[in-house]
C-alpha cells in the first residue's frame, strides 16, 4: 500500500509534464505564426519535399499546368494593359466635363432657367 501514493504522485507529475509540453508547443506555434518569413521558409521547404516525392507523370502534369497558368497570366496582363489604354483614352473625353462640373461647384458658372 505504500507504493500506491507514489504511483498516483508520479501520474500527476506526468500529467503536469505533458501539460507543460503542450504549453511549450503552443508557444512555439505562436512564435512561428508571428514570424511570416520563418513560416514561409518552412512552407517552401515542405512544398519542395512534397514535389520531390511525387511520381514522374504527376510532376509532368504539374509542369504542364504551370505553363498553362503562365500563358493565362500573360493574357491577363495584356487585358489590363488594354483596359489602361481605354481608361486613358476616355479620361481625355471626360476632362471637359470635369472642368464644367468644377466651374458649377465653385460658382463660376450658373445657368439661369
Amino acid at each position: 500500500m505504500s507504493k500506491e501514493p507514489e504511483r498516483l504522485g508520479d501520474a500527476s507529475e506526468d500529467i503536469e509534464d505533458m501539460e507543460d509540453e503542450e504549453d511549450n508547443v503552443d508557444d512555439i506555434k505562436k512564435q512561428i505564426l508571428r514570424q511570416p518569413e520563418l513560416l514561409a521558409a518552412l512552407q517552401s521547404r515542405f512544398h519542395a519535399q512534397m514535389l520531390q516525392s511525387l511520381p514522374a507523370p504527376v510532376k509532368r502534369r504539374i509542369k504542364a499546368l504551370k505553363k498553362i497558368q503562365l500563358e493565362a497570366t500573360h493574357i491577363e496582363a495584356k487585358f489590363y494593359e488594354e483596359i489602361h489604354e481605354l481608361e486613358a483614352k476616355y479620361h481625355l473625353k471626360y476632362l471637359p466635363l470635369y472642368e464644367k462640373r468644377s466651374n458649377v461647384v465653385n460658382g463660376q458658372y450658373e445657368r439661369f432657367s
